[in-house]
């Protein structure tokens, strides 16, 4: 994306290729007609296996447009609302429920979302561009700033495909690799490729270049005496909130797996997944 006219947009194509793993069913890019914007996406076709879930995709109005890699557990409910408050569907993914949110509520949508994901919205009534990470960051969003520019991937590799950036290895942050197995804060194994960071969103303005990143979600603090609460509730709650949490994770138009670790954490939520779904898929690994 630019406030300037994109010369080229032949490493985009490329990405895809680099990264085509990451989505085997689908690859599309668009450029927008300003020449602005340029989005590519793989897809892994999860909810909704036709052809209305290919992506970039355009809200029914035109005015939005949506590149999203993830998935929202909530969609359901979600899309629900959206309905009633008289929004129109053409697919059912939870592609167009994110892209029907962002048109309703703005980045305030941001609040509503249960879920993985990282996606950007190109917002064509305000002239800008909305990047997000959720709130855990399972989901990773690289970015390299340019001159009047800015790229973005899924992956470092596929943005190493852009050839105005400079392939410098950081030594501080393969050093932090090395020791903990992952580079902490907003930075990357190379030196002037950032990431954003979960829970936070960047709105890049194209008609000036500007750039706003903010968090929008925070951790309440929440100082209770335990003792107010019985263990029975507790568990209780906790069963509660397990069981839900895996019942979202199961909607899906593709067979549903499970990997098995070996541990208690797999094995709970095979058990708990087998009682919502009628047929379960598990698999493990055997080390000779």
């Amino acid at each position: 994306i630019s406030n300037k006219s994109i010369v080229s947009t032949e490493w985009i194509d490329k990405a895809g290729i680099v990264i085509h793993h990451r989505g085997p069913d689908n690859f599309s890019s668009w450029v927008s007609k300003e020449k602005k914007v340029a989005f590519g996406h793989n897809r892994l076709s999860i909810i909704d296996l036709s052809n209305d879930g290919n992506q970039p995709m355009f809200s029914t109005c035109s005015n939005y447009v949506i590149i999203f890699n993830g998935e929202l557990y909530n969609y359901k409910n979600l899309r629900k609302e959206l309905i009633g408050k008289g929004l129109s569907f053409k697919s059912r993914t939870d592609t167009e429920v994110l892209l029907n949110s962002y048109k309703y509520w703005g980045e305030s949508c941001l609040q509503k979302l249960e879920g993985m994901f990282a996606f950007a919205i190109y917002d064509k009534k305000k002239n800008i561009i909305l990047l997000a990470r959720d709130k855990a960051g399972e989901k990773p969003l690289y970015l390299y700033y340019g001159l009047n520019s800015l790229s973005f991937c899924s992956e470092l590799k596929g943005l190493l495909e852009n050839p105005k950036i400079n392939k410098i290895l950081s030594r501080k942050s393969l050093a932090q690799f090395l020791h903990q197995g992952y580079v902490s804060g907003n930075d990357s194994l190379i030196r002037n490729i950032k990431k954003l960071k979960p829970g936070q969103y960047l709105k890049y303005d194209l008609s000036n270049g500007n750039i706003l990143i903010k968090k929008y979600f925070f951790i309440q603090s929440q100082e209770k005496n335990m003792n107010d609460y019985p263990e029975e509730n507790i568990l209780n709650s906790l069963i509660n909130l397990f069981d839900k949490s895996i019942k979202n994770q199961l909607n899906a138009d593709v067979p549903v797996g499970v990997l098995l670790s070996g541990g208690i954490d797999s094995s709970l939520i095979t058990a708990f997944a087998s009682q919502n779904k009628n047929r379960l898929n598990t698999y493990t690994f055997l080390n000779n």
